[in-house]
């Protein structure tokens, strides 16, 4: 991964981290980098890259992930984004242009200015995107370059983008911040205004949370998204109660259940437990997710326990229906088993593999199969 030159590197690194992190939030961001750089080769060619989200993180779970991670840690995250969007891979660079868009605030817009002269128009359209969340008007300059581009889909991106970015900084004219907050909420439905919501951290809070009854749906969806990336633990109960009061309804607002599966605090813990003892698949599918990639000392016995539930109610023997489109949380659960298991769950693995259908019935089979071999192989 080709590495930004000294100055501008340098200075971003200082005004970003404004001193040393603590030294396991630094391991734990030299380990993110690490795995993302290990990425980088596996990257497709950049004419096989598509003008499109869906390809960014195609055949790169691992690359997700570290993304994931370096987003989490917020500002102190943004370094070695910019690094990436050096790469001399095009999936790379759009993968970080995505990375400091899900961050964004001012302190991303020189990066993503810089990169919206990118050759490649996937990366280009990530940075269309990506600008709309710095609250700035050096990004709304940049986007009224790219409203001019080339490619149509960028194109047309921007201009939407523009639009919404426009509409943040309207709102950021009203005279006090409690203003400000309740202006940005009532256009919530935007990338834009989500991202400046979470800028504000705990003072939006509780705008948010009552935003929750809004009658407009998409300020409710904005107010979801935006309370999971602050991650306040004020609003895992609003959050786990309207998808309940959804869902005891019969009508499941999966939204409500995706916002704890997104939510980045680590109190969310019992809520994700929660949401696997819950009758709704996506729910449960979202909740396992994201058990699955938490670093958490219940993780383990967690999925154990919900997997061997599944195995005693038989549904690993369940052959796909035609037209399914539910997850299919037995191989769900196998795959996360695979990742972080050890052998204490290969007998209950093996008898998922020997006794689910074949191969062109189900998935349960050869992930499980899959799991077993990963965790032979680490011993």
């Amino acid at each position: 991964m080709r590495r930004m030159s000294g100055v501008v590197a340098a200075a971003l690194v200082a005004a970003v981290l404004g001193g040393s992190a603590r030294a396991d939030d630094a391991a734990r961001l030299a380990q993110c980098e690490t795995r993302l750089e290990a990425r980088d080769a596996s990257c497709l060619p950049d004419d096989k890259v598509p003008v499109s989200r869906a390809a960014l993180f195609r055949a790169q779970e691992d690359a997700r992930r570290a993304l994931d991670e370096l987003v989490g840690f917020g500002k102190s995250g943004i370094p070695a984004l910019v690094r990436a969007a050096a790469s001399g891979h095009a999936q790379m660079r759009a993968n970080a242009a995505w990375g400091l868009g899900q961050i964004g605030g001012p302190a991303t817009v020189d990066a993503l200015v810089a990169a919206s002269g990118d050759a490649s128009p996937a990366v280009r359209f990530e940075v269309a995107l990506a600008l709309g969340n710095t609250a700035s008007a050096a990004g709304l300059r940049a986007l009224d370059k790219l409203s001019d581009d080339k490619d149509e889909t960028v194109r047309a991106t921007a201009i939407q983008t523009s639009a919404y970015l426009r509409d943040v900084l309207t709102a950021e004219e009203e005279p006090t911040p409690d203003k400000r907050i309740a202006a940005l909420v009532r256009i919530a439905y935007t990338g834009p205004a989500r991202a400046r919501l979470v800028s504000y951290g705990g003072d939006a809070v509780r705008p948010l949370i009552a935003a929750l009854d809004d009658t407009d749906r998409g300020i409710v969806s904005g107010a979801v998204q935006a309370l999971a990336r602050i991650g306040d633990a004020r609003a895992l109960d609003p959050l786990y109660n309207h998808f309940d009061a959804s869902l005891k309804a019969g009508k499941a607002e999966i939204k409500f259940a995706q916002g704890l599966a997104d939510f980045r605090g680590r109190e969310v813990w019992p809520f994700l437990q929660k949401l696997l003892a819950v009758d709704c698949v996506p729910a449960v599918a979202y909740a396992l997710d994201r058990i699955g990639n938490f670093d958490h000392p219940e993780r383990l016995l967690t999925v154990t326990n919900f997997l061997q539930a599944q195995v005693d109610k038989g549904a690993h023997t369940e052959a796909s229906r035609a037209g399914e489109t539910q997850e299919n949380l037995v191989a769900k659960a196998c795959d996360i088993l695979g990742r972080v298991g050890d052998k204490s769950v290969l007998p209950l693995l093996t008898k998922i593999k020997d006794e689910a259908p074949p191969a062109d019935k189900s998935i349960v089979k050869p992930t499980a199969e899959h799991a077993i071999a990963q965790i032979t192989a680490r011993g």
